[in-house]
């Protein structure tokens, strides 16, 4: 019987430490997609999406930084909710939503909740408001942490490439 416990638990132990191994972050440089944008973002975050389970958005942010410059932010308030539900990211200087071309990589399923009236105090906008992402904005996006309970992707893209856009 003894045998059959530490049988037991030494699997456990190894099964344990095979996953711990396998959440470990590895990091694939732009050059190795030529280029390509959304293949970068999906072998740096969507496929490693447990990694970043009690990370920031900032921990997100500083990776990207290396080599794909974060240059604004926004959040959007969805009708159907009061909270928040993510967050977006933008790599170019154009002010304004729904532009052709302009990627947005969004972040979301924090481990808090946010109102609309909390959003707006911690960050100083309003729904749909974009800012430059400055030091001062960097600080503030250290309190979304991404939440391990959610078992699906903390990240998604949205690529305007159909124009004009129809309804």
């Amino acid at each position: 019987m003894k045998k059959i416990i530490l049988s037991v638990i030494v699997s456990f132990v190894a099964i344990t430490t095979t996953e711990a191994q396998e959440q470990t972050y590895r990091y694939y440089p732009l050059s190795e997609f030529q280029g390509d944008t959304l293949e970068f973002l999906h072998a740096n975050f969507f496929k490693q999406t447990h990694c970043f389970d009690g990370k920031s958005v900032l921990d997100v942010i500083d990776i990207l930084e290396a080599e794909l410059p974060v240059k604004q932010i926004f959040y959007r308030n969805w009708p159907d909710t009061m909270l928040l539900q993510n967050i977006e990211l933008i790599f170019d200087d154009r002010k304004q939503d729904k532009i052709f071309n302009q990627l947005h990589f969004v972040v979301m399923k924090f481990s808090k909740e946010y109102t609309q009236q909390e959003m707006e105090t911690i960050l100083g906008i309003k729904p749909e408001q974009m800012i430059p992402l400055t030091q001062e904005v960097k600080q503030k996006l250290k309190q979304f942490t991404f939440d391990e309970r959610f078992i699906s992707t903390h990240f998604s893209d949205i690529k305007l490439t159909n124009w004009p856009i129809s309804d």
